[in-house]
């Protein structure tokens, strides 16, 4: 059988999901990658029985971590033969098409479509196939609300723009910072960041950034780290 998910209208990966006892301590272990982020802290999933978290790696490949909500969750199965990888989420535009059409090519139907609360109640529905094994279908069609990973990834795009843009108007600004760690720069400890510099600095990221910084924040506002936290709330 060739081109299976493409035959069941999958548009994309949404996720890849895994499966522990302990989920503190594997949303840590994926965080310990560099560059990931944490885009949605434990929550229960009473519908589907389990606490989810999701973390966004550097490839932008979401992680979702699963642990079990009660004795009869979904999952317990999957973790008394030693847990870990458990499945990976699709996109479909049409959701009970897809199982149609997956069915048509020897996939099992192991749940129903039902509303998720981890994706803003779009339909999620699991299958098995003997060439795959589990996987998850999830409906593409948007709320008027995004979802909570939608939300979250959403955010962290956003705030990787201003990173960048922060960082182009420092090097603007202080021209010898290149290839000093951002955790380094701090008034006084960089060439030329003076409290003229510093002055100088604060109009530049109003003009390019579009925003206002209160005169009361400035003193405060001393070092790359904390002017980016400052952005980042704004």
């Amino acid at each position: 059988m060739n081109n299976f998910f493409k035959k069941i209208g999958a548009k994309k990966i949404n996720h890849v999901a895994v499966a522990t006892y302990n989920i503190n301590k594997v949303v840590q272990d994926w965080l310990s990658l560099p560059n990931s982020k944490l885009i949605s802290k434990p929550l229960k999933n009473r519908k589907q029985g389990v606490n989810c978290a999701f973390v966004q790696l550097s490839n932008n490949l979401v992680i979702e971590i699963l642990s079990p909500l009660g004795k009869k969750s979904p999952i317990s199965k999957h973790l008394k033969r030693g847990g870990g990888a458990y499945h990976f989420c699709f996109e479909v535009d049409n959701i009970f098409n897809s199982i149609k059409l997956a069915d048509n090519l020897g996939a099992k139907l192991i749940s129903k479509p039902l509303n998720d609360i981890a994706f803003n109640n779009r339909k999620v529905s699991f299958l098995f196939h003997s060439d795959h094994g589990l996987f998850e279908l999830l409906e593409t069609k948007k709320n008027k609300n995004n979802s909570l990973v939608e939300k979250a990834f959403n955010r962290n795009k956003l705030d990787s723009n201003k990173l960048n843009k922060l960082h182009g108007i420092f090097l603007e600004i202080f021209p010898k910072i290149k290839g000093i760690k951002k955790d380094k720069m701090k008034i006084n400890c960089i060439d030329k960041w003076d409290s003229l510099g510093h002055l100088q600095l604060i109009m530049a990221i109003e003009k390019k950034l579009n925003i206002k910084i209160p005169s009361s924040k400035l003193d405060d506002l001393d070092s790359f780290d904390k002017i980016y936290e400052f952005l980042k709330n704004r």
